[in-house]
């Protein structure tokens, strides 16, 4: 009977020691790769990206007026901290934005057991504070002023007629869980570049909106990213050919946010694994304490 014991013993240990590996591997081996949106206005500039021990990671050319991003590569399932700022020097041509943005990303798993990540974007006020969330990070460059030259005069020729507004843009927003009062977002032009324009909002009823506006020319092409809020995941849903795109809204998409279920555990992981660890040991003392009483 203690020999089946010892084997029950033993064959517990080891299924003990296969799930703890396999968690530590599963949790090192989470990886997701997240967009930092940021534009230039005013003047090209290069920025940079520092983590939290203040070493630049990344440089990013920004061509004024067209969209960019920032791309890190997230391990595991945690929060990590950047900061972005102009990396370019001022100039006798350009006085560039020295504004310095702090970003905090979260890497979760969503409702369909997916890795989901929330990006949080905030303007540093100048005592070192946060000073808001921001949609992306926005780099306000001043050009010099050339002084002011003659220009011969030129008569106007006959004004085109401009196009009519008959090009809409639409799309829904479905909330599931819960709901909040509203939502903020970037429109952005097919090539990139972000585009500003007021949509009119319709509440067909709590967890259900319309959103529309209308265009001078064919606006299929330019989509729609959120600004994530917090305490939500994002899933995206679109039709005709932009059916298979899952991480932007096309003309008629929706946009769904669904509630993140509170868990209650504030344990960060890697406590859980300590305490496995410390488990495991303690089964293995307790096997070989039991050999020896065996033995005697």
């Amino acid at each position: 009977m203690n020999q089946w014991k010892n084997w029950l013993r033993c064959l517990a240990a080891c299924m003990l020691v296969v799930l703890l590996m396999g968690g530590v591997r599963a949790v090192a081996d989470e990886t997701i790769q997240v967009r930092i949106p940021a534009i230039a206005t005013g003047a090209d500039c290069t920025a940079a990206l520092y983590d939290s021990r203040g070493q630049r990671i990344r440089l990013l050319d920004l061509e004024s007026d067209v969209g960019n991003a920032f791309v890190v590569d997230c391990n595991g399932l945690l929060q990590t901290r950047y900061k972005a700022v102009v990396y370019s020097e001022d100039n006798e041509d350009v006085k560039y934005d020295r504004t310095v943005y702090n970003i905090s990303i979260d890497v979760y798993y969503g409702a369909e057991d997916q890795l989901q990540s929330s990006v949080i974007i905030e303007r540093q006020s100048a005592d070192g504070t946060h000073g808001g969330k921001e949609p992306m990070i926005r780099f306000e460059n001043t050009p010099t002023v050339p002084p002011p030259t003659a220009t011969p005069t030129v008569t106007p020729g006959p004004t085109a007629t401009p196009n009519p507004y008959t090009k809409a843009f639409t799309f829904r927003k479905v909330w599931s869980g819960d709901y909040e009062d509203s939502i903020d977002w970037v429109m952005y032009n097919g090539d990139g570049s972000v585009r500003s324009k007021k949509f009119n909002k319709k509440v067909i009823s709590e967890s259900e909106w319309r959103y529309e506006a209308y265009f001078q020319e064919n606006v299929d092409d330019c989509y729609i990213i959120e600004y994530v809020p917090d305490g939500y995941t994002a899933y995206y849903e679109n039709v005709g050919k932009y059916a298979h795109v899952t991480d932007r809204c096309y003309n008629g998409g929706t946009i769904i946010n669904r509630k993140v279920p509170q868990t209650g555990d504030t344990l960060p992981v890697a406590w859980h694994l300590i305490c496995m660890v410390v488990s495991g040991a303690g089964l293995i003392l307790l096997m070989r304490s039991s050999r020896k009483r065996y033995a005697r």
